[in-house]
């Protein structure tokens, strides 16, 4: 499959309301914060929203399923500070923080050692998760270990030999890997730099393209291609077609397959195929979202 330059496109950590929007009156909400969130992301991000749900209603009617049991966790968050301070952020600082600004990092009571379902829940501000659960933590600090390919606030998991945690580097900062440089930045060399658009040259040693291209088979940054759902996705001819608002379900030939729906949450799932729309995740096979209540 080619490389595609997605970077924050799943970490969704807000949820939303299709029928709310970020208005004032609605800002003390919880609602509010994922209808904030959802529209930055379309702002800055589209082809994020574009990819994972279609659009932006869908957005947030996925995201609000799990927001207000993982607010609710929380100990008297300041929900109105936290949809205010997404919605000033720039699209840089959007995608350097995967849209979770300092107003936006709750945390409740539950001292470290105490099970977990969110990082609301905990006092330290972080859940350590070994599945769907987890236990209240320390964030994981720059040099640490990475936990669940997780870290504290500002820095990033640099996947390798030995998952650690890293502060991003800036332009001109000395890397390996993508994952040692902010988020709009990509290892081109060894040195983080700036990704590059449409046409530009990608691949081996060069820059990584930007979000909402991926490195076509001419090494050359190419636009992503999408795929209704009952259409052909995956490797056709030398294009790779995404799913809008679905996944592609293998089954063709040459790494091709059919866009299909989402698997609806409590049904059977593979956990290779993908199948299940965000925020539910493929548990035991089948597609569940996350209760923290049940974290005992």
């Amino acid at each position: 499959m080619k490389h595609v330059t997605i970077g924050l496109l799943v970490s969704v950590a807000y949820m939303a309301c299709a029928a709310c929007s970020a208005s004032e009156s609605n800002d003390t909400t919880p609602e509010a914060i994922a209808s904030a969130f959802c529209e930055k992301a379309n702002s800055c991000v589209p082809v994020a929203v574009e990819l994972i749900y279609g659009d932006v209603a869908a957005c947030k009617s996925r995201q609000a399923l799990s927001l207000g049991s993982s607010v609710a966790a929380a100990n008297n968050p300041d929900v109105g500070g936290c949809a205010a301070a997404i919605r000033a952020m720039s699209c840089d600082e959007y995608r350097n923080t995967t849209g979770r600004p300092a107003a936006c990092r709750f945390t409740g009571t539950a001292p470290n050692g105490k099970a977990c379902g969110t990082d609301y829940q905990c006092s330290s501000g972080f859940c350590s998760f070994t599945g769907s659960c987890g236990v209240c933590a320390d964030p994981p600090k720059a040099g640490d270990a990475c936990a669940g390919y997780r870290c504290g606030p500002g820095l990033k998991c640099v996947i390798g030999t030995g998952e650690r945690c890293v502060l991003p580097g800036k332009a001109g900062a000395s890397c390996k890997t993508d994952s040692e440089c902010e988020e709009t930045l990509s290892c081109a060399s060894d040195v983080c730099a700036a990704r590059v658009g449409a046409g530009a040259a990608c691949g081996s040693g060069k820059p990584d393209c930007q979000l909402g291209y991926y490195c076509g088979s001419a090494g050359v940054c190419t636009v992503l291609k999408f795929a209704a759902l009952g259409e052909t996705c995956g490797l056709v001819g030398s294009d790779y077609l995404f799913c809008k608002g679905g996944y592609c379900k293998s089954g063709g030939t040459g790494g091709s397959g059919t866009c299909a729906a989402y698997t609806a949450d409590g049904q059977a799932c593979s956990d290779t195929a993908g199948s299940c729309q965000e925020p539910a995740s493929c548990v035991e096979g089948v597609c569940k979202l996350r209760d923290p209540a049940a974290c005992k």
